[in-house]
């Protein structure tokens, strides 16, 4: 966490041509007392930033130029991950059933930006599984 802050902090220090320490003082120590950490301030500050730098005495450059840094390495970054799932129906038009099913979780409201894809040679096997 501290080191995350300290860079950001370091960043917008350098861009704003002001010290490290000096930065610390207006922003950094400040939010630690009201937040218990700057990390968690800094959290919260890409959601609600006027509520984290209320009662700060800062200019609007100063604190624009803090939440383009903090947007940039404190919000999550889109990870992939792949997996191969075998289904399996043993009832009389499995494959169809088993169309429906994937096809209606596809359709269900997607809450954490999961995102599915299939590529051509699972299509392919499906569609010889329908052929026999």
């Amino acid at each position: 966490k501290s080191k995350a802050v300290h860079s950001i902090v370091r960043h917008v220090a350098e861009v704003s041509n002001m010290g490290v320490e000096e930065l610390y003082s207006k922003v950094g120590w400040p939010l630690y007392r009201k937040y218990g950490h700057c990390y968690d301030a800094f959290k919260l500050a890409i959601s609600d930033p006027d509520r984290v730098f209320e009662g700060l005495e800062l200019d609007a450059k100063l604190v624009e130029e803090l939440l383009k840094s903090i947007e940039r390495r404190l919000t999550p970054q889109a990870i992939k991950i792949r997996a191969d799932i075998e289904v399996t129906c043993f009832a009389y038009e499995g494959i169809d059933a088993i169309k429906i099913a994937l096809k209606a979780g596809e359709q269900q409201p997607n809450q954490n930006g999961v995102t599915t894809s299939e590529n051509e040679q699972d299509q392919t096997q499906l569609h010889e599984h329908e052929d026999n």
